[in-house]
């Protein structure tokens, strides 16, 4: 029987594109055995499955389309080689170490319906003529976002939308709804407030509005030809009560708080997208559809703070991990809102105990612009433990 405990250097397995990772691996033997090599392979990538029918009846066929990017490919011997004969290790508890630096523009961690950013480490025990011990653990790596540094994202934005409802034989004066944001970039934890105006002259009255945030997760196949999948997600169904006057000008504030998500991935990787929408729904009564307003938002990492950008990190051993904002306290760090996956994939050889895994996201439970303007405090990543070669 062969048992083996993974610590990662971050308690909570978290980890910054640039950082180093660095894991005890501790192999306890119920009695002697004679092993070839222990290995550790560290590994990163993205990858996506999408499936199609295509004909009827007898005649019909699923085409599987994927796509994959390898990030991290490392290998790491902690005992003998590939090519050393077997050797017996003796019972008891073997400890090792081995560090991993991570490159620097690793995309965030993410896991969906089709695909996954996925991070593991593995370990694995190569025994001659007989089936290899395999111990696997996932990680979360993180790709910083500092709204900060884009700074469109800092202006207001405003969106109108303008509508008559028809009643046969009559037609409605026209109701107008302006939808109003004084940003639209955000991190998760952060209270998003929206500002409705309402010119109504139409008679109808509205019951209540409902506000969603929106995902929407965009993958690209590549083999055996292009193919690209579109899923959405309402990932917060808030409903507020408010009851407007079929006539007359009215103003409305609700609000709605980012849960832990994904950072909006558009660049360094070309399998999957993440995109975010604040859709705004205003409720009447005798009619079927509601009367929408859309708003494209930015989810990152780090949030936006009052006075000037910061400048960009010249660290290139990502110790205080890159880009992060010395004026704001640390995040916490939650489980994405999704929940925990199944981490076994249909072409693994992992036969081992790997666990449901859910990414873990910085979360920011505080007001941001109350600390925003402050005295600067260093930020830094999850606290780690880097553990020396013997």
């Amino acid at each position: 029987m062969v048992n083996c405990d993974i610590k990662f250097s971050s308690a909570q397995g978290i980890y910054y594109s640039g950082q180093t990772l660095s894991i005890q691996v501790s192999l306890r033997f119920e009695k002697a055995k004679k092993f070839r090599s222990i290995y550790v392979v560290f590994n990163g990538r993205a990858k996506c499955s999408l499936s199609k029918n295509y004909g009827t009846h007898a005649r019909r066929q699923r085409v599987v389309y994927r796509a994959e990017e390898i990030y991290v490919n490392t290998k790491s011997y902690l005992h003998g080689n590939e090519t050393t004969e077997a050797t017996e290790l003796s019972a008891g508890t073997h400890v090792y170490t081995v560090a991993c630096a991570l490159p620097p523009e690793l995309p965030s961690s993410f896991e969906g319906n089709y695909g996954s950013i996925r991070y593991s480490v593995k370990v694995v025990v190569d025994r001659p003529w007989k089936f290899d011990h395999t111990f696997e653990e996932i990680f979360t790596v993180l790709k910083q976002y500092d709204l900060n540094f884009d700074s469109s994202l800092r202006l207001p934005f405003e969106r109108q939308k303008v509508s008559t409802f028809c009643f046969w034989p009559f037609r409605t004066g026209p109701m107008q709804v302006i939808v109003k944001l004084p940003q639209t970039g955000f991190v998760p934890g952060q209270i998003v407030p929206v500002t409705v105006d309402i010119n109504n002259d139409s008679g109808t009255s509205i019951n209540y509005f409902r506000l969603l945030l929106m995902k929407y997760v965009l993958y690209h196949a590549q083999t055996p030809r292009p193919k690209t999948r579109r899923q959405r997600e309402i990932v917060v169904n808030n409903r507020v009560e408010k009851n407007i006057l079929g006539m007359g000008r009215t103003q409305a504030q609700i609000s709605l708080e980012i849960p832990s998500l994904p950072p909006t991935n558009i660049i360094h990787n070309r399998i999957i997208h993440i995109t975010y929408e604040l859709k705004v729904c205003a409720k009447t009564p005798r009619c079927s559809e509601d009367l929408e307003i859309r708003v494209p938002i930015v989810i990152g990492t780090v949030p936006i703070f009052t006075g000037p950008p910061p400048m960009a990190s010249s660290s290139s051993d990502g110790a205080d991990g890159p880009g992060f904002n010395p004026n704001l306290p640390p995040p916490s760090y939650e489980e994405c809102v999704s929940g925990k996956d199944d981490m076994k994939e249909e072409d693994s050889d992992n036969k081992s105990n790997t666990k449901p895994f859910a990414p873990m996201y910085p979360v920011y439970r505080y007001d941001v612009a109350s600390h925003s303007a402050t005295t600067p405090t260093l930020q830094s990543p999850p606290p780690q433990k880097f553990y020396p070669n013997p």
